[in-house]
């Protein structure tokens, strides 16, 4: 039996919610536009979809000159127990004959459907599509494929990557097209990179567009930022777009640039849930999470990093990001967030310069403003300066 659990724990990559994440917030796992997948097959409210799935698969099948479904259904047979096996939680009934053909079926139709999502996101074989097509179009791709994705986004809504190869693979007539899949999906899918051939394989769209996101934890060193942006800034620690890192000889911290929009938070929750559930996804995406979280703590450090390109905020007022970063973290143990050791060295060396900035800035606010004002205090420090000349002048001549 331990054997049989161990094999068993080790097919899946597809997950329920438990219970005790999604009551944090009910909303952010569960698909508005399409099901995809078992899991919320045949839900009332995602039904309108699934007509525009059909005609997904029989594009697909004249594109590939086949006549019959069949054909892809074969191609899902040769791989069932995977397929089966990648889902949690699976009702056995899935698993009986009948049962398991519409499985099968689900699956390449599901599949299609998905293809020829990013085919259309992509602009490509719109023209074998009706030009007032609600999904298939110019149309659609304004107003029902962002929809779409984020649905893909869902934990609990995942389609093997493995569906979207075989159909690949039967319509291309060979049999390596696992890049061209990844490279699709990362190209369809919320990223911040292109896939290339180094690439491990993605479970699923969501573990792809994860992957793109995260970052190599053996960069990192064991010490922390403790600082919000704000804070950091008036230390003289500078900030610019790329990988999460520290550059102690400039004082510049580095980390991804973030748009921030009504489905951020969302894509963020789904993938820490897949991060928990999988036990060998590696945490990153939550690392990542936290590290925001400390960093950005109020609407000055939103501010600060917008100003220096590296928060894009569409979600209203700037304390909305830092709240949302606080709803994220609200039940994750907030271990700190390992980074360089060179920025808690980098500050305790730069305390003098601090006081500089701070110094700065207080002149710059308080005698600055008024260039009269300033003139006055520039003239002071002046004579001052020429009274302790002259005092040392007089002393030596005595």
């Amino acid at each position: 039996m331990a054997e049989k659990e161990k094999a068993q724990w080790a097919a899946q990559y597809i997950y329920r919610v438990p219970a005790f994440i999604k009551n944090l917030n009910r909303g952010a796992y569960k698909p508005r536009t399409v099901s995809l997948g078992p899991y919320h097959y045949g839900d009332r409210e995602l039904q309108p979809m699934e007509s525009h799935k059909r005609r997904a698969l029989a594009h697909v099948l004249q594109r590939a000159g086949k006549t019959e479904k069949n054909d892809l259904v074969k191609a899902m047979e040769e791989v069932a127990e995977q397929l089966l096996n990648a889902y949690t939680d699976l009702s056995d009934d899935w698993r009986r004959s009948r049962r398991r053909d519409d499985f099968l079926q689900m699956m390449a139709t599901d599949g299609c459907f998905l293809l020829e999502v990013m085919r259309a996101d992509a602009g490509t074989n719109l023209k074998d599509y009706d030009s007032n097509d609600p999904i298939f179009s110019v149309h659609g791709q304004l107003y029902a494929i962002p929809y779409i994705r984020n649905d893909m986004l869902m934990i609990e809504n995942q389609l093997p990557l493995l569906v979207l190869e075989r159909i690949v693979a039967l319509e291309l007539s060979y049999s390596t097209v696992r890049i061209i899949v990844n490279r699709m999906v990362l190209k369809f899918m919320p990223s911040s990179r292109l896939a290339t051939e180094d690439d491990a394989a993605g479970l699923h769209p969501l573990d792809i567009s994860r992957q793109s996101l995260v970052f190599d934890p053996s960069e990192y060193k064991n010490s922390i930022i403790k600082s919000s942006a704000a804070k950091l800034y008036k230390s003289g620690i500078r900030f610019e777009v790329g990988d999460i890192g520290f550059d102690d000889k400039h004082g510049v911290l580095s980390m991804p640039f973030l748009l921030v929009d009504d489905s951020t938070e969302q894509m963020l929750l789904n993938m820490m849930a897949f991060e928990r559930l999988h036990v060998s996804a590696t945490n990153e995406v939550t690392m990542y999470v936290l590290f925001m979280e400390v960093i950005v703590k109020t609407a000055k450090d939103v501010k600060r990093l917008h100003n220096d390109g590296l928060i894009h905020n569409l979600v209203g007022e700037d304390v909305a990001v830092a709240k949302m970063f606080n709803r994220l973290t609200s039940d994750i143990e907030k271990k700190p967030h390992p980074v360089h050791e060179e920025m808690d060295e980098y500050i305790r060396k730069h305390r003098l310069r601090k006081k500089l900035f701070e110094s700065r800035d207080y002149l710059s606010h308080t005698h600055f403003r008024n260039p009269w004002t300033a003139i006055s205090l520039l003239a002071a420090i002046a004579l001052f300066a020429l009274a302790i000349v002259q005092t040392i002048y007089t002393v030596r001549q005595r």
